[in-house]
């Protein structure tokens, strides 16, 4: 189970990269959603899965017990 957690671990540290680069596609001198809609859901989409991998997580290790 430990290759479970390990996995876990690097897709977060994944998603946490690509989590920064979304906000550099930011463009901050108008935060509209017209201009900005597709940094926007990635950015929400990479904090879903980073959310995701942690709470797969912490189910892997419950069940280890």
């Amino acid at each position: 189970m430990k290759i479970a957690t390990k996995f876990f671990n690097v897709v977060s540290i994944l998603f946490g990269i690509v989590l920064a680069a979304w906000f550099t596609q930011i463009d901050y001198s108008d935060l509209s959603f017209k201009n900005n809609i597709s940094p926007y859901l990635g950015i929400v989409t990479a904090l879903l899965f980073i959310f995701v991998m942690r709470f797969a997580k912490n189910n892997q290790e419950k069940r280890k017990k």
